[in-house]
């Protein structure tokens, strides 16, 4: 094409002119379209919803529409952490940029629009996770909710411990509700509860714990379940006459023991651990008290000769004298 662009930086126009006779022709348009902003703005206990669907639609760098869908927020994610993963997800849109404004995410770009919502209320409160409903049919099947209940959150919790997040099972593998719902009215054959069935338990406390062989750490509770909780480790030195002994039965180790290995008991030539036991003297008892009554007599033998040797030589200077 023959032809020549200017640029006039005083009426922000471009001109396209033909040169040597040419024949100049255009399609589309070079200017972009104006500038989009959408801002969802977070009141007290507003987050974003963890299974949100907030889609965006623009144009990416050839000109074709794509939309992407922006990530769900992690619990106790924060809002400045979520809008850069957010903007790694505009990246399939080239001038669309999310900002954090302490309060608020606005999505900023050309020509841009949205779909479905990014704020979920009182989220990580157990009262606002509470609410709802569900619907049955004629028959007693489940129909709504249609899936799992995800992204639940329960927070607050007094021991300072992190948010739960909680999914909801509703419906089986096979894709057939959990929950059926039957009349109370035993009235009729037909309509009277037939049998109910129970796969959960009570809340229970804690109790105690136990240790097996290979060290492992079980608590119990007071409705009968036990939980794994951690595992005992132990260890070994290469020459274990070079430990030193400190306070309390205890050990460290030193150049010549060298550097201690650990590893699960009962392998790697580790020994086992027994719970709740007492250790008992680990020799023969009867041996020992013989060998002590045949040290006491060989004493007495020894003491007697010391005697009478004091004697006879008391015997001889009295000869002297």
């Amino acid at each position: 094409m023959n032809a020549t662009v200017a640029l006039n930086a005083n009426t922000n126009t471009i001109t396209v002119s033909p040169v040597g006779g040419a024949t100049v022709t255009t399609t589309g348009n070079l200017v972009e379209s104006s500038t989009t902003t959408y801002t969802y703005k977070f009141a007290a206990g507003d987050t974003v919803d963890p299974s949100t669907n907030l889609t965006i639609t623009g144009t990416n760098s050839c000109g074709t529409s794509v939309s992407t869908t922006v990530p769900p927020m992690v619990p106790g994610e924060s809002l400045n952490t979520y809008t850069g993963a957010l903007n790694a997800a505009l990246a399939a849109i080239p001038g669309a940029v999310a900002t954090n404004n302490g309060t608020s995410i606005s999505i900023v770009g050309a020509g841009i629009s949205t779909a479905g919502s990014v704020l979920e209320s009182a989220a990580g409160t157990a009262s606002a996770n509470a609410s709802g409903s569900l619907q049955f049919d004629a028959n007693g099947n489940l129909i709504s909710p249609t899936a799992n209940v995800a992204g639940i959150q329960l927070g607050g919790l007094t021991d300072g411990a992190a948010d739960l997040g909680i999914t909801w099972d509703l419906y089986g593998s096979n894709g057939t509700g959990m929950i059926t719902q039957s009349s109370s009215d035993a009235s009729t054959a037909s309509t009277a509860v037939s049998a109910t069935t129970q796969d959960g338990y009570a809340s229970g406390t804690y109790r105690g714990f136990a240790i097996d062989s290979s060290g492992v750490v079980s608590a119990s509770f007071s409705n009968g379940k036990t939980k794994v909780v951690g595992q005992i480790a132990l260890a070994n030195v290469a020459n274990v006459q070079g430990l030193t002994i400190n306070p309390g039965n205890s050990y460290s180790t030193t150049a010549a023991s060298g550097s201690a290995t650990t590893g699960v008991a009962g392998t790697s030539g580790l020994g086992t651990l027994e719970d709740d036991a007492l250790e008992n003297s680990n020799v023969d008892i009867s041996t020992q008290f013989s060998n002590l009554i045949v040290a006491q007599q060989a004493y007495d033998a020894n003491s007697k000769a010391i005697t009478t040797f004091d004697t006879i030589s008391q015997d001889t200077l009295n000869m002297i004298h």
